[in-house]
């Protein structure tokens, strides 16, 4: 942006000091004298740099934005990683993914190719008057100076009487995205259900409100171009030109002074230029840029835990470091909630756990008991708020969560298969896994069988989410991707309670070959879903109520 300033500095000068130039040709001419070497030399020269100046800035603004567009779109994705899985729950997925892509083009342009060339601009005036007064009059700079202050009113009135129009115009295309993508996600649902009329209505109404909203904007882009070119301009070169004839006819100036006065007028015009011309870009982008440093702004709940910076929790107990063990699940007076109210549910109360280094440990419970909760803790997505939870020798809050999570794997009840093979799927867990790994992954979750008899094997497409497998072999193929993970804990959050009963045992069988020689914590509704467990846990309204030997 400094660059880009320097550079609309530059351009100003030169080509206020080519105008002069002009002046002193026409000054010649009307004096029937010849032009000197010199001031052709100058003019060639200044036209030359004024050319390659505006060239090169073209070129730097469209390189700078889409530099900048990278840099920010980087920074919003790390923001939202760090903000986790609750914090988003709530938003909708096409609003997320609209600031993430159309809405970050316009930012990065709006700042490199309007914002910084803008303020380069407001110093135009200021030049030229300069110019005006150092090489021509000074009287006639100090009346031309006095139409200064006019400038930013009236960017300043611009911006007042169109932003609620450019909010409303990134409001909608975030509403339109975001119903488009449900639409399409849950399409099936929408014709089994006959809705896909109405949705279409609907998603026709929202497109007109879009189409309204953008067409008000754009008018409002014309009005800006109308009110400088008809009235400003009109104005500035009509003061300028009655301000030089006036010298000329008190012989205070040439001729020629008084045609580079008016051509220099021309150049105190560009703030309100660039904006008529680049007012869309300004005002969509100077709306974009609101939205996103409202959701850089969000905070994440004191109850997750980032990525980059420890979390001290003045709760956990010195006896919980000391008891830390590889391996081992240690949950000491766990209190939780999803809010920092002090009279907020607590979905866990005091709770207490102890598992073993490689034991198995089942855990049944109704539907809002806090069984996802408690994986949510030992996975290393939530922290309590009062007591400890050590995991793999670590205790959750005082390091950062991807440590937490180099030592577990997870294995959930809605299976997330990225677009892509199984190949792609498998190596989220491993990149570097080797094909003789995945082949030994998906053996030991019983889906190689399955994977053998596609045409492309480890190849194959799985479609967007996963939708070209059948629900078992998704899971199953969680599973084997849990395996490449090799971590020492496992936690299985109902994998079987979207399946059929033949997949159910498929995946149970699966998850026994997995867990010899680890820590398992296996999550389920019913006793049934348990398989060769040590014993088996029952939480509920958020406590351990009893416990059942296996």
């Amino acid at each position: 942006m400094r660059l880009a300033l320097l550079l609309g500095l530059i351009t100003t000068a030169t080509t206020g000091g080519l105008f002069v130039l002009l002046g002193t040709v026409i000054d010649a001419a009307n004096n029937g004298t010849d032009v000197s070497g010199g001031t052709i030399t100058g003019i060639i020269v200044l036209a030359l740099v004024s050319t390659l100046i505006v060239g090169f800035s073209l070129f730097l603004t469209q390189t700078s934005a889409v530099w900048e567009e990278l840099h920010l779109r980087h920074k919003l994705v790390s923001h939202l990683m760090s903000l986790g899985t609750q914090e988003r729950s709530a938003e909708r997925t096409g609003s997320i993914v609209s600031l993430l892509t159309d809405d970050t083009e316009r930012i990065s342009y709006y700042r490199q190719t309007f914002l910084g060339p803008m303020i380069g601009s407001m110093l135009a005036p200021v030049i030229t008057i300069l110019i005006i007064g150092t090489t021509i009059d000074w009287e006639i700079a100090g009346w031309l100076a006095l139409t200064i202050p006019a400038v930013p009113i009236l960017i300043g009135s611009f911006e007042m009487v169109f932003r609620k129009v450019s909010g409303k115009t990134v409001s909608a295309r975030w509403e339109l995205s975001s119903t488009y993508l449900d639409a399409i996600q849950g399409l099936t649902t929408l014709r089994t259900f006959r809705a896909a009329k109405r949705i279409s209505r609907q998603l026709a109404d929202i497109g007109e409100s879009n189409r309204v909203s953008m067409m008000k904007l754009l008018f409002g882009n014309q009005l800006v171009i109308f009110i400088v070119d008809a009235v400003f301009s009109l104005v500035m070169i009509t003061l300028s030109a009655f301000l030089s004839y006036q010298a000329l006819r008190d012989g205070d100036i040439t001729i020629g002074q008084a045609v580079a006065v008016v051509l220099l007028s021309t150049i105190m015009l560009e703030p309100l230029d660039r904006i008529g011309q680049f007012f869309y870009v300004g005002m969509g982008g100077l709306a974009a840029q609101r939205k996103a440093r409202a959701f850089l702004a969000e905070k994440p709940a004191y109850h997750i835990i980032s990525d980059e910076k420890r979390a001290t929790d003045p709760t956990v107990h010195q006896e919980a470091a000391a008891s830390a063990q590889p391996g081992a699940i240690t949950l000491h007076n766990v209190t939780f909630a999803y809010s920092a109210d002090e009279d907020a549910k607590q979905v866990l109360r005091n709770l207490n756990l102890d598992i073993a280094p490689g034991e198995h440990v089942g855990l049944i419970g109704t539907s809002g008991g806090g069984k996802s909760t408690l994986a949510g803790l030992v996975l290393g997505d939530l922290v309590p708020r009062t007591g400890s939870v050590t995991v793999d020798g670590k205790i959750v809050g005082e390091v950062p969560a991807a440590q937490i999570r180099s030592g577990t794997a997870a294995v959930n009840q809605t299976t997330w298969l990225f677009t892509g093979t199984l190949a792609d799927n498998l190596r989220i867990a491993k990149a570097d896994a080797t094909q003789d790994e995945m082949w030994q992954a998906l053996d030991t979750a019983a889906l190689a069988e399955d994977v053998r008899t596609m045409p492309d094997g480890l190849n194959t497409e799985v479609g967007e989410r996963g939708y070209s497998l059948s629900g078992g072999q998704a899971q199953r193929l969680a599973i084997a991707r849990a395996i490449l993970a090799d971590a020492p804990i496992m936690v299985f959050d109902e994998p079987t309670s979207h399946v059929d009963i033949n997949s159910e045992a498929a995946i149970l069988a699966a998850m026994e070959k997995v867990g010899r020689g680890k820590t398992v914590l296996t999550i389920a509704h019913r006793p049934t879903a348990l398989r060769d467990v040590d014993r088996i846990l029952v939480l509920k309204d958020g406590e351990l109520a009893e416990e059942k030997q296996s």
